[in-house]
């Protein structure tokens, strides 16, 4: 048996909740980075940023499992992660 919220709370708490929870979304939503302000490429720093880690170490992690492409002129040098990338990981963590 479900029950639905709003037949507990009333519709008059109901619509106020509702209406809070959507101003409170919109005020996270406002605070997240829009894609477009990242550049296409983000170098280990800013993808850790992007996502919102702590830290760098989660991506490198990433990195080192071979979860996250990565794009390398040489051994050793900058490492640079498509942004595209990142948005299809964070993608994949939902489902």
């Amino acid at each position: 048996m479900t029950i639905d919220p709003r037949e507990l709370l009333g519709p008059v708490l109901s619509a106020s909740v509702e209406a809070l929870v959507a101003e409170l979304v919109a005020e996270a939503l406002a605070e997240l980075p829009r894609s477009e302000e990242w550049p296409e490429y983000l170098d280990v720093r800013a993808a850790a940023r992007y996502l919102g880690c702590p830290s760098e170490e989660p991506v490198r992690k990433l990195i080192a499992r071979r979860e996250l492409p990565v794009s390398q002129e040489a051994k050793g040098h900058r490492i640079y992660i498509a942004r595209a990338e990142l948005d299809a990981l964070m993608r994949s963590w939902r489902s």
